[in-house]
This record gives C-alpha cells, structure tokens and sequence, in this order.
C-alpha cells in the first residue's frame, strides 16, 4: 500500500474508537488485489484468533510486512501477537501499527535540509556552573531546598550495545546498569548519589527525606528483570521499596534502509527499546506521574547510567536550583 493511502486509512481508523468496526475497515481494504495471497490466511486461520490478534494482524498485512504470515501456525501467529501488542498499545495515540510505519516512512522519505524549512532556531539560556561563585553558589542553595519537592528519573532500559557488556560466568548479555565502576555497579552509583543529596539536606536543615524514584527498564536482553534482582538483592538499598517504581518500556521493530520490517526468525519479529524519549510517554501511560503528583513533587531530574561524574560535585544541585529558581520547564547539562 502506498503511502498516501496508508495514511488516509489512518486517519480512518483513528476516528473509530471500537474495535470491530476498525477491522471491518481493514477488511475492506485487505480486498484488494495485493493482499490475495493472505486471503485463505483471512479465511481460515484468522477465524481461531481473538478480535485483538485479528486487529493486530490485520494492520501487518495492510502495512506489508506480513511476509512469511500465511506459513505460520496459530501458535505462532499468536505468539508474533504477543510481540505486536506492546507496540500497537504504545502508539495507540498516531494509529498503532500503521501510525507507527507511516512515521517510519515519513522520516525514510524526507529530502535532507527540507525538515526545518521555515523554522527559526535560538540558542537555549546558558548558565555556567563549572565555577564556583555567587550565582552558583546561590543556584545549590536552592537546590538543596528544591529535594523534598524533586524526584529521579533513571532510564535503564537501553540496549547498550556499544558496551558489548556479558557475564563472565554465563557469557549472557548484561545491561550498562550492572557495569562495575569504583568497586560498584553504576545503578547503585546513582542511588549512593540520590543518598548522599538527602543526607546533605538532612544535615543542613535538620530534617530526613526520602526523594522517589522512577525507573524506565526493558525487556531487551532481560533489562527489568537484573534491574529488578539487583534492587531486591540489595533490600531496595536500604529505602522503602514503595519510593521506588519501575515501568517496562516496549520494544520496538527494529527497520531496514527501505522501511522493512527486520525479522529474527520464523514469525519473530526483530526488536530493540525504541529509545529514551519513550520515558514521558510510558511515566503518562503507566500512572508514575499521578504518583509523584500525589506526594506534591514538583520536578524530575533525569540521571543517565553510564554518566557517573555527573553526580561527584555540587553540578546537579545548581542544575536543579538553576530550574527551580527561574521556573523552567525543561532544561539539561552539558560539557565541553
């Protein structure tokens, strides 16, 4: 299906809200003439599956990329189901699956330098904090006030695949979150950091905090479940375990030069974390920002794990106290 007509049954489909009337309309349009090799899987196969997988499979087909589909068995069409769910649900808001491939399209078919045609870029406000002085000074002092109002967001589930970081004892995959760094893993560096802020505050104003924490894992290369085991292992690091709360973000599928969809084996799609941006979106979907809003946070700091000297110096507490001060909606830290 071309583009323009993938996009205007998008746009159908995003105005029907129930589900069997989403698929009547991918049945209309699976009539077609290029979707007849997938018509005796219409017929009969399909028949066994629940109006969610007919939805899910259905949107394969009319985006093609349901090659190989008519060869697999129930099983496994429920099984590649299970893979396309977590996506379908994730981009429910631009069309599920079809949304998805038409944004994957559309940024394939861009013409280089036509992007930002017509937009107009200004430099963001910079603050120097790499030396001490009166502003800087005055920024941690507000900082340091800002902590009992201030939450962390940790977004561990990355693939790091650059780090090609594997178990000595087993050869598995490890996420970057158990690298060791000064004789501990750099998860437990972040948590040591978040500690020695509050003991800070407690020290200067007399009072004991606990910041909440929001932890963005995956299930690439059994992110969640280290993540999980480490938090367990280490008694949630001596905090209460319900300051802390950990969202999976889904996996995505993973696209060659053209826009085809990669496959890694029979009816098994190719997957990775569709990246960091994911960590607004899934704190939305999954609750975690009504839960710092019930405990009357007012901002989130993003660490990142594979940065642990961000957090050695007084740099994150002017960085905080610099929002806090001046209101910001949005900022971040950078270096030479």
């Amino acid at each position: 299906m071309l583009f323009n007509q993938l996009d205007i049954l998008n746009q159908k489909l995003l105005s029907v809200w129930s589900l069997p009337q989403r698929i009547a309309l991918l049945d209309q349009e699976m009539q077609a003439a290029q979707f007849s090799p997938f018509r005796h899987l219409l017929q009969e196969k399909l028949r066994a599956c629940t109006e969610m997988e007919k939805w899910l499979l259905g949107q394969l087909i009319v985006i093609g990329q349901a090659r190989g589909l008519e060869e697999l068995g129930l099983v496994s069409l429920q099984r590649l189901c299970s893979q396309l769910k977590p996506v379908d649900q994730f981009y429910r808001e631009i069309g599920g699956i079809i949304g998805y491939q038409i944004e994957v399209l559309r940024r394939l078919n861009q013409t280089p330098g036509t992007s930002f045609q017509g937009s107009t870029f200004y430099s963001p406000c910079f603050y120097d904090i790499s030396h001490s002085g009166i502003e800087v000074e005055d920024a941690v002092e507000c900082g340091l006030k800002a902590l009992p109002y201030t939450a962390e967001f940790y977004p561990l589930g990355g693939a790091a695949d650059r780090l090609h970081l594997v178990d000595r004892l087993t050869g598995g995959d490890l996420p970057a979150a158990k690298m060791q760094f000064a004789g501990r893993s750099l998860f437990e560096g972040l948590i040591r950091d978040v500690q020695a802020r509050e003991f800070l505050y407690e020290q200067k104003y007399g009072k004991k905090i606990v910041m909440p924490i929001g932890i963005m894992t995956s299930a690439e290369k059994d992110n969640h479940k280290f993540i999980l085991e480490m938090c367990e292992s280490n008694k949630w690091f001596g905090r209460p375990q319900d300051t802390f709360r950990l969202f999976c973000q889904p996996l995505v599928p993973a696209v060659d030069e053209r826009g085809d969809w990669i496959w890694a084996g029979e009816g098994k799609l190719f997957l990775k974390p569709g990246g960091h941006g994911a960590l607004w979106k899934m704190a939305r979907d999954e609750g975690i920002f009504s839960w710092l809003h019930d405990q009357k946070i007012q901002q989130v700091m993003v660490r990142q794990v594979n940065n642990p000297l961000a957090g050695v110096d007084s740099g994150l507490l002017a960085f905080l106290g610099l929002g806090v001060k001046h209101n910001m909606s949005f900022g971040f830290v950078s270096c030479p």
